[in-house]
Formats: structure tokens, C-alpha cells, sequence
């Protein structure tokens, strides 16, 4: 793992750590795929402001992963759902209905 991924990845705002220790929080070791995934969420919100919608992002999520196995790959890695719990790990408003089964939760 870099210096850079263990402190985070914007200068204005190294915070690493703290995100680190909220995904333990939340059950996650985070890997430096799990930050690939997290930065990846970053960048779509800054492009795109808050998501209308949990599959929105899924939607994302699994195109951006597609060639590693899509959605079976970013549920493995986030086993509560890659919208909700990488949202939160990422520090980002969860989208409206990602609660809902298929948007990004786990069942």
C-alpha cells in the first residue's frame, strides 16, 4: 500500500485514516482494491453531484468493473452492498432507495 492510499488521495484533505478506520467500523479491511472502488465513487459524485438513485451508482460501478466480474466482484469486497457501504466509506450522501433490494444492499 502507498503513502498516498494510507493518507488519501486529495491533498487539500488527507483523510486516509479516518476512512480506514470507519470501514473497520463497518466490517472492511480496506485493500487497494476497495480504494480503487472508493475513488472511483469520489469522481462520479464530483462529475455528477448526488446520485438520483442507488442503481445509479451500481450502474457505474458495475461497467467501471466489469472486466473484474462486475457486480459479484463488488459484492465480495463490500458485502453490505458496494453502493451503501462504499458511499459511507467514501464519506458520500448514500443515494435515495439504495436500501431497496438490488441497489446496492446485500440480502
Amino acid at each position: 500500500m502507498t503513502l498516498k492510499t494510507r493518507t488519501g488521495w486529495d491533498p487539500a484533505n488527507r483523510n486516509g485514516v479516518r476512512i480506514a478506520r470507519l470501514a473497520e467500523q463497518l466490517g472492511i479491511r480496506l485493500s487497494d482494491e476497495h480504494w480503487e472502488v472508493v475513488r472511483s465513487l469520489r469522481d462520479y459524485y464530483l462529475h455528477h453531484e448526488p446520485a438520483e438513485n442507488g442503481r445509479e451508482v451500481g450502474d457505474m460501478l458495475e461497467s467501471r468493473f466489469a472486466e473484474r466480474g462486475g457486480r459479484k466482484y463488488l459484492r465480495r469486497l463490500f458485502p453490505e452492498g458496494p453502493v451503501r457501504q462504499g458511499m459511507q466509506i467514501a464519506g458520500l450522501p448514500v443515494p435515495p432507495h439504495t436500501e431497496d433490494e438490488g441497489f446496492g444492499t446485500s440480502r
